[in-house]
């Protein structure tokens, strides 16, 4: 599968997930972040990539990898060996 496509699954019953894929700018980031959390109740899973800056998202937040959701899983980069990449964002 190309890495441009993601795979998701949901349960019967439940709206099919959105996909997001944008990092938006802190004044733009408050509606999604209302969006995101409000999907909590019906279980869904929000998975978004940390990003590839080298960036600590702590101190230079980027969204939506940085929202403080229950529901929200931010992944990074790995290498060739599974480390954590040297470009890629890490945070808490």
């Amino acid at each position: 599968m190309p890495p441009s496509l993601g795979v998701t699954s949901h349960e019967p019953g439940l709206p099919p997930p959105t996909p997001l894929a944008a990092f938006l700018l802190p004044s733009a980031a408050g509606f999604l972040e209302r969006e995101i959390a409000t999907t909590q109740s019906s279980g869904q899973l929000f998975v978004v990539a940390a990003g590839n800056l080298g960036v600590d998202l702590d101190e230079v937040p980027l969204y939506p990898a940085s929202y403080k959701t229950d529901n929200m899983i931010s992944v990074a980069a790995s290498d060739s060996s599974d480390k954590l990449a040297d470009f890629s964002n890490i945070g808490q």
